[in-house]
């Protein structure tokens, strides 16, 4: 590109040393039409010019990016959701467990409860059977 630069700026030399020269033959017209076209060609070089030096810069910004803290960054958050997944599956191995212990009291309470009744109806039926024992003792005492 820069072979292609300095071709342009020697060209660019020659045709307004040939426009120095050609000053007198010319008509007003025609030198300012040359002079406007010479002015426009040298406005578009020179914006050329500086969008090279910036597409430059950017290249170089662009090469000087530290992407060692992003990749950090990402691997402290792999790192955390790993160890999420661990405390969840955890907590879900207990949720079980609390799961199967619930069940495994609520079958010893269904036991506790039964024998209760179990008792309370062999007390029910020995204090039954006491009162018609005192009952019929009562009788036969007064007989």
């Amino acid at each position: 590109m820069k072979a292609l630069e300095a071709f342009f700026w020697i060209m660019w030399i020659f045709t307004l040393i040939f426009l120095i020269i050609s000053f007198s033959n010319c008509g007003i017209f025609n030198l300012t039409l040359f002079f406007i076209l010479l002015i426009l060609t040298a406005i578009a070089m020179y914006r050329q010019m500086l969008s090279r030096k910036k597409i430059h810069w950017l290249k170089i910004m662009i090469k000087n990016i530290n992407l060692r803290s992003l990749e950090e960054e990402i691997s402290k958050i792999e790192k955390k959701q790993k160890e999420s997944n661990i405390k969840f599956s955890r907590f879900e191995s207990r949720v079980n467990d609390f799961d199967n212990y619930k069940i495994e009291q609520e079958k010893k309470y269904r036991d506790v409860v039964r024998k209760v009744l179990e008792l309370d109806n062999d007390f029910n039926k020995k204090y039954k059977l006491l009162g018609e024992t005192i009952i019929k003792l009562k009788k036969d005492m007064k007989k």
